[in-house]
Parts: structure tokens; C-alpha cells; sequence
């Protein structure tokens, strides 16, 4: 369907953020291998039944599986035209950011992508790490705003940074 690659999460799962009522977002951090998954037995085997009761009971089962392979495939044979080789912050923010520049280049028809960065829940050494983490973003988001421009893709692309960690 339309909507299940409007909006991807460049991770193996999916954040709250991202799981609305209309707009199916999906999770993509590898898309040969997210495409690979959509193609094994088991997978295929689940869109193939034909029996019309299990079909009636299942329906929101295998509307959601044959949209995804669908996105699958449409992401992997996209993704295709441009690998990025720019040199992004050894971190998981940097592959997911590398991996987002990577299908924007690629022309993907993708709304909104997202991106997380982890590990502020600090109670120890928290100057430290926190400090780190600041750097590994401000490094990723520098050769991804770097390489958009590059490529003439910065001009449309609006980026947001916010934080959702607070004390109870």
C-alpha cells in the first residue's frame, strides 16, 4: 500500500513516535536484509493461504504482510541507485543516519524518516557520556547535512532533533 513506506524508522523496530492510527510507519535498518526477510518460506508461505475463512479472520494479517513485502521490494530495488560513502561517527545515530541520507539520494518516496539516538539514562559518569553522545549526533547530523547538500538534496529536507526523556 501507499502508506507503508511514507514514513521509516531506520532501526529494527519501531518507536512509539512513529505507530499512528492511519500512517503505517515501517521499520528498515538493512534493506537487502529487510527485503531478504519478506522472501523466506515462512513469510511467503503466510500470504499464500487461500482458505476464505482463515482469509476473512486474517485480513489485517495479510494486508499488512503484502504491504510489506510490496515496500520491500520497492525500497531494495531503490535503494540500489546510491550507496552513500561519506564517513559518518562509528555509533548506531551514525549508520542510521547513513542509512537515511542513503535512500533519500536514492529518491525513495518516503515522508518523514526516523531516527533515534539512546543511552542518555545516566546516573553515573553522566558528564562523560552525555558529552559523548552530544558529539556522536552533532558529528552524524554534520556529514549527513554535509552530504544532502552535495547531492542537491538539502533543500528539501527539514530536520527535527527533540528530546523525549523526563523524570516522573
Amino acid at each position: 500500500g501507499k502508506n507503508s513506506h511514507q514514513i521509516i524508522e531506520a532501526d529494527s523496530g519501531l518507536s512509539l513516535a512513529v505507530k499512528g492510527e492511519i500512517n503505517k510507519a515501517i521499520a528498515v535498518n538493512d534493506a537487502k536484509q529487510f527485503y531478504l526477510m519478506t522472501r523466506e518460506d515462512l513469510f511467503a508461505s503466510l500470504g499464500q493461504i487461500h482458505d476464505d475463512e482463515h482469509r476473512m479472520n486474517l485480513s489485517y494479517l495479510y494486508s499488512t504482510l503484502r504491504d510489506t513485502s510490496a515496500s520491500a521490494n520497492y525500497i531494495y530495488e531503490k535503494s540500489k541507485i546510491y550507496s552513500s560513502k561519506s564517513v559518518y561517527p562509528v555509533s548506531p545515530i551514525g549508520k542510521q543516519l547513513k542509512t537515511v541520507a542513503s535512500f533519500i539520494c536514492s529518491g525513495l518516496e518516503t515522508s518523514v524518516y526516523y531516527v533515534s539516538h539512546n543511552g542518555f539514562d545516566t546516573h553515573v559518569s553522566q558528564t562523560g557520556k552525555h558529552s559523548n553522545l552530544l558529539s556522536q549526533l552533532d558529528e552524524g547530523l554534520n556529514v549527513f547535512v554535509n552530504e544532502l547538500k552535495d547531492k542537491n538534496q538539502w533543500k528539501d529536507t527539514l530536520v527535527l532533533v527533540f528530546s523525549e526523556f523526563g523524570r516522573r
